[in-house]
């Protein structure tokens, strides 16, 4: 059973709010290839926030990461960096 409308519809304004919808954003693994944020979702089957996004570079395939894991802050080389990091 879904979350009634005006929940979740309050979680993706929460989330907007934390993610720049027509944002563009880098990868910590590939920070020249960029990534655009189309929208927000929630997941059909446990009504999960999702960033929606796309590739700008090669067939611009579309993607899709939970919110928390979009969020995440990550380890490289030793130092805990942004799995994503908004550039515009």
């Amino acid at each position: 059973m879904h979350e009634a409308q005006n929940v979740l519809s309050d979680k993706l304004k929460r989330a907007a709010t934390e993610v720049r919808i027509g944002g563009i954003y880098s990868h910590y693994k590939r920070p020249t290839e960029t990534y655009r944020v189309v929208n927000l979702a929630v997941t059909e089957s446990d009504d999960e926030v999702c960033v929606v996004y796309e590739a700008q570079y090669g067939e611009r395939l579309m993607f899709v990461r939970p919110l928390t894991s979009w969020l995440d802050t990550v380890e490289r080389d030793g130092v805990p960096v942004d799995r994503f990091t908004l550039l515009e």
